[in-house]
């Protein structure tokens, strides 16, 4: 045996190593301790949060064998005072546009009243919704581009940000990536399609998945956010702090399922023991590979899995 293979540790000893890093971090320990809130209250109001706890075992493991066959992201250097400037001020302007796409969403579900209105923000939604029903048939397909990639892409670029900080530059073991999550999304709906999905009932539900959210919410959520927050936190702590924002922004698809009883309460709960864990895995997905192809994909055909 030669020394080159003596000095290389197996993929066990990988495993446990990355294991027992990721558990060391107090980010790690922060997603579980939020993840266990969410299901105590839903447990308390009588729900049930099983669902979210092997969507969440899925996760892990599928992350763990993404960190084997990839390369960690190296943390860039402390940004200087001007840079730290530039990028919280971009943030300001990210946070303002996912709190406003959020209380659409508040909307549509029925947390706020439908009517409330939002100046400046209102109008420009609903002519958007106005043009897209009548253009496309379905009011998301341009609004959704407009709102969570159009205006949000050039605001930063007119902040100073560059097309590679926003998940548009190259990225790594891209192909690899995308693979080992879209496996079994496309195994699932090749089995629907086996058993009697109509394929043009398969593909419309893709392309409207791919219109309503897929690339678009992962520009704004890892694009824009996960990489600013990089730049400020560890990666761990982005990753983390990532996914918690994109599952309280599910709060009024957690009220339609889960609010009552309980309302807000168990509807932000919903959030945590379900959609906080696919923003860790879109992040993580995002992070490994470092542009948005990957991520994007996997929103994609994971939804639409569901949706057939």
């Amino acid at each position: 045996m030669t020394a080159h293979a003596l000095a290389t540790p197996s993929v066990r000893q990988q495993a446990q190593s990355i294991l027992s890093e990721t558990f060391r971090s107090r980010a790690t320990l922060a997603f579980i301790a939020l993840w266990v809130i969410g299901a105590v209250v839903l447990l308390a109001y009588g729900h049930t949060p099983w669902g979210g706890l092997a969507s969440l075992t899925g996760i892990a493991v599928f992350m763990l064998i993404t960190a084997l066959n990839t390369q960690p992201n190296p943390h860039l250097a402390e940004v200087d005072a001007g840079e730290r400037r530039k990028i919280y001020l971009q943030l300001a302007v990210i946070f303002l546009l996912i709190g406003l796409t959020g209380l659409r969403g508040m909307q549509f579900h029925d947390l706020i009243p439908f009517n409330t209105v939002i100046p400046g923000w209102t109008p420009l939604v609903d002519a958007l919704e106005r043009f897209s029903g009548r253009t496309f048939g379905n009011d998301n397909y341009l609004t959704n581009p407009v709102l969570y990639f159009v205006i949000p892409l050039i605001l930063l670029l007119l902040l100073g940000a560059k097309l590679p900080d926003l998940g548009l530059g190259r990225g790594h073991r891209v192909l690899r990536v995308t693979f080992i999550w879209c496996i079994v999304p496309v195994l699932a709906i090749a089995y629907l399609i086996v058993n009697g999905a109509l394929l043009s009932w398969v593909g419309q539900v893709i392309l409207s998945n791919a219109l309503n959210n897929g690339f678009f919410e992962e520009f704004l959520f890892r694009g824009a956010l996960q990489i600013r927050l990089r730049r400020l936190l560890s990666p761990g702590w982005a990753l983390v702090l990532q996914a918690v924002i994109f599952g309280v922004w599910h709060v009024g698809l957690g009220y339609s399922n889960f609010g009552e009883p309980g309302g807000v309460l168990t509807a932000l709960a919903s959030t945590l023991a379900f959609q906080m864990g696919l923003g860790l895995a879109f992040g993580y997905i995002f992070e490994r590979s470092r542009n948005l192809i990957a991520p994007s994909l996997f929103h994609v055909l994971y939804n639409s899995m569901f949706s057939i």
